[in-house]
């Protein structure tokens, strides 16, 4: 038989095992916490911009980090509430940012793509900004809601003198029904007054 030489010995084909399959990210607690029947809390809701939020017009805002304020300290005490309600909160890396975001409108995946991305003016605002928007609205209407009351107010008559005595006040009845007799004589300090009158109560030609 021939001679086997070394190039002529192919080595037996090994099975390739199948490549592991990526793990899945488990999800941080927080976000495993979105949406699971919470309720957002009334003080939340009374903050004119967080029902923007809620609206998702925008799906997200933000605000700097270390930023303090009534609104932003009302909503970072009801967060685990929030979270469960449906709303959560991100670190973005872009800038030195806190996100809070509505999960029905955009997904944290999205958010952290945009983020990473450069774009996070894109897809979230800052909370200053809607702040800033809905003060004003509150302004404006105030202000017409107070028109229209001044308008709509009656007029409140101021203090009167205490009544004349009885005799008095039928002397001034006889004296004014006299007067506001068209062409009747007058009598009195001002002769002619129930002429001006009636005068007056004549439409304007």
């Amino acid at each position: 038989m021939p001679d086997i030489l070394p190039t002529d010995i192919v080595p037996a084909t090994q099975p390739v095992a199948a490549a592991p399959a990526p793990a899945e990210e488990a999800p941080d607690e927080l976000t495993s916490l979105i949406g699971q029947d919470g309720e957002i809390p009334e003080e939340v809701l009374r903050i004119p911009a967080f029902n923007a939020l809620l609206e998702g017009k925008p799906g997200a805002i933000y605000a700097a980090q270390g930023e303090k304020s009534p609104e932003l300290e009302t909503i970072m005490k009801n967060s685990k509430e929030l979270i469960k309600a449906g709303f959560g909160f991100y670190k973005a890396d872009s800038k030195p940012v806190n996100v809070m975001f509505n999960a029905l409108t955009i997904t944290p995946q999205e958010l952290a793509q945009a983020d990473s991305e450069g774009r996070l003016d894109e897809v979230a605002t800052p909370f200053s900004e809607v702040k800033a928007s809905y003060d004003q609205l509150i302004s404006e209407d105030q202000a017409k809601a107070g028109k229209t009351a001044a308008a709509a107010a009656p007029t409140v008559p101021g203090p009167s003198a205490p009544p004349p005595p009885a005799s008095v006040q039928n002397k001034l009845a006889t004296a004014r029904t006299d007067n506001l007799t068209p062409g009747a004589p007058t009598s009195g300090p001002s002769p002619g007054q129930g002429r001006i009158l009636n005068s007056l109560r004549k439409p304007v030609v």
